[in-house]
């Protein structure tokens, strides 16, 4: 019974499981907003003009020749937004493309790249495009934030869930990168769905459940 909530056994009236899943919404919102309301202002990152930029290029040309060294599911996520209501412009003869793809210039090729194409129609371009690459990653910073609650309320119950989903939401760390452009918190957002689906392969089994961790864990 220790692994399994009160809420598997005691029913819950309509009213109040409205009135939890109304709470849920508005931590996730609460978080999703002062993650927005702290990336407002703040400067491009080193690490987020190169995925940027990188993400950028794959959805263009489908090339993924820059910033090989980490997966690319990230890059494409935050750049999908950017990606879809710009052109990269991408010049054939461009020398930052073509020496990222020799690995001894690929590391200041990509860096040369990124400040090439996300400069190239002045800062302000640049400040909106990281704010449009931004707004994905805050979606998936909420979307760890469910987790977090569903994990911790198959264990502790509604509240433990509640508890866990605030204190997650109002982390100063997860507030700090959660909005950021980079691996850091996606890392750790699927780690912990891989983790949950383990979990649940234990001890509430269902056929697709190892299949779910194991995209978890590749992605």
């Amino acid at each position: 019974m220790s692994l399994l909530s009160r809420a598997d056994v005691l029913p819950m009236s309509g009213a109040r499981r409205a009135l939890r899943g109304a709470a849920v919404l508005a931590i996730v919102c609460l978080h999703a907003g002062l993650s927005w309301h702290a990336s407002w202002d703040k400067s491009l990152t080193d690490d987020e003009s190169v995925y940027l930029a990188a993400g950028w290029s794959y959805w263009e040309t489908g090339d993924f020749r820059l910033n090989r060294e980490h997966p690319p599911l990230v890059k494409l996520w935050a750049s999908a937004i950017p990606a879809l209501l710009y052109d990269l412009r991408i010049q054939p003869a461009d020398s930052y493309w073509w020496r990222a793809g020799q690995c001894q210039y690929a590391r200041t090729a990509q860096c040369g790249f990124a400040r090439e194409h996300l400069f190239r129609d002045g800062p302000e371009m640049a400040v909106r495009l990281t704010r449009l690459g931004r707004l994905p990653m805050i979606a998936l910073s909420a979307a760890g934030g469910w987790v977090v609650f569903l994990w911790s309320r198959a264990l502790w119950g509604g509240a433990g869930g509640m508890l866990s989903l605030a204190l997650y939401a109002l982390c100063p760390n997860v507030l700090g990168h959660g909005a950021l452009m980079t691996n850091d918190l996606p890392v750790g957002i699927f780690l912990l769905l891989a983790s949950f689906a383990a979990w649940q392969t234990v001890f509430r089994p269902r056929a697709w459940k190892p299949w779910s961790a194991g995209l978890a864990l590749g992605a």
